[in-house]
């Protein structure tokens, strides 16, 4: 039976899991704004990875939680609520 250091161990060492990781720092950061901060520094930490593929995908996570970001600022001066995305 695997341990769970063991298997701690395991997912950080796969570089598909830590890069849906990071993926889902963004999906909950879009569906709950309390966490935008959250994962903005989630993202800052994966800036020290090795890996092209994680590092590409981190970047595409900060062009969409930008545009984001921009709509709910231009709903916010219009004087709407927006609860979606």
């Amino acid at each position: 039976m695997m341990k769970a250091g063991d298997f701690v161990k395991a997912t950080i060492a796969s570089k598909f899991l830590r890069t849906w990781a990071y993926n889902g720092f963004y999906e909950l950061a879009k569906q709950h704004r309390q966490y935008h901060e959250y994962a903005m520094e989630q993202l800052d930490h994966g800036e020290a990875e090795k890996s092209a593929a994680i590092k590409d995908r981190i970047r595409n996570i900060r062009k969409a939680m930008k545009e984001i970001s921009q709509r709910r600022l231009k709903t916010k001066s219009r004087g709407l609520t927006c609860y979606t995305n």
